[in-house]
């Protein structure tokens, strides 16, 4: 239901930030990164940013700023979850395959189809195939 839905969207935003952060993190740290006099940048890549970060400030510090992150997330994953749900389900009911009832009238001249009791559709049936084979 909306509630699981709800429970399963927040959850995902929680992994979704939890693995994200250090990556953010040391994406963050490169883009703001100067450079040496010699115009050497003071990290090589993600991994030496990440284990500087590690070393310098500590393991923890990798996740700064994951309350923010996660109260921008997760309303975000929560939103588009339940819409997705909720949308998919009046797409898959408006797809599948209508059952008709047909009642045929006494003289054969014509078949009534009844989708719902509010709605009648008349189909008239030609049963002559062949106009010259009388």
């Amino acid at each position: 239901g909306v509630l699981a839905n709800f429970f399963a969207s927040m959850m995902s935003g929680l992994v979704t930030v939890t693995v994200s952060m250090p990556l953010d993190l040391a994406k963050t740290r490169i883009q703001n990164m100067k450079t040496s006099k010699h115009g050497k940048p003071e990290v090589k890549g993600l991994i030496d940013v990440i284990t500087k970060i590690s070393q310098k400030e500590g393991p923890r510090a990798l996740w700064k700023g994951f309350v923010p992150a996660y109260f921008r997330i997760g309303p975000l994953t929560v939103l588009t979850l339940l819409f997705f749900e909720q949308y998919s389900k009046v797409f898959k009911s408006l797809m599948e395959p209508r059952k008709f009832n047909l009642m045929v009238s006494n003289n054969m001249d014509h078949v009534v189809v009844r989708e719902d009791p509010r709605r009648y559709i008349e189909v008239n049936l030609v049963m002559n195939f062949c106009p010259y084979c009388e």
